[in-house]
């Protein structure tokens, strides 16, 4: 089974903040063709979601996160009644998305 994949709001806006910042350190081309690898990744979570990454459902059912390159996380959540995979966040360099607080109320209200 396919799914669809949703990029939420809050990771467009820090795919948005990712390019900005990479074009602002280095190359605007360079930027683009970066954000367009991790969209087509993250577009990729189409096919078979639930064995990507690792599982958090004790954070939120369906909730999983996976590594991309060596410096990105990707924060998704696997539907499977509704065949959704939705992505919620994208974290660059580090970032704990464990203590994003803002990510973890929408989360739970979701619920």
């Amino acid at each position: 089974m396919n799914y669809q994949v949703v990029i939420r709001g809050r990771a467009l806006a820090q795919l948005q903040h990712l390019e900005s910042y990479i074009a602002a350190e280095s190359d605007p081309a360079r930027a683009a063709r970066y954000i367009a690898t991790i969209t087509k990744f993250c577009r990729g979570l189409a096919t078979f979601p639930n064995g990507r990454g690792r599982d958090c459902s004790h954070i939120s059912p369906g909730l999983r996160f996976c590594g991309f390159g060596k410096k990105v996380t990707v924060v998704f959540r696997v539907i499977s009644q509704s065949g959704i995979v939705s992505v919620h966040g994208i974290y660059y360099g580090g970032q704990n998305w464990e203590t994003d607080r803002a990510l973890l109320d929408e989360l739970q209200q979701e619920n």
